[in-house]
């Protein structure tokens, strides 16, 4: 799941290939429904109230804003 494309391997260390597990940039829906974009990390920011969120898988952001 995690392997890179270029190596096939797991977690790879080649800085080329930690690049595609980074969540920069990517756009994904919180649990609350809002738009959020990811930050790095696996960090992502609500677009709608600014609040930081938790990616968890690609596609699914959980909201910490309360609601």
């Amino acid at each position: 799941m995690n392997n890179c494309r270029t190596h096939s391997r797991h977690n790879c260390p080649d800085p080329a290939c930690r690049d595609e597990r980074s969540n920069v940039g990517s756009v994904s829906p919180t649990t609350s429904g809002d738009p959020a974009i990811g930050i790095g990390g696996g960090l992502a920011i609500d677009l709608t109230d600014g609040s930081l969120g938790f990616q968890v898988s690609p596609g699914l952001v959980i909201d910490t804003d309360g609601s």
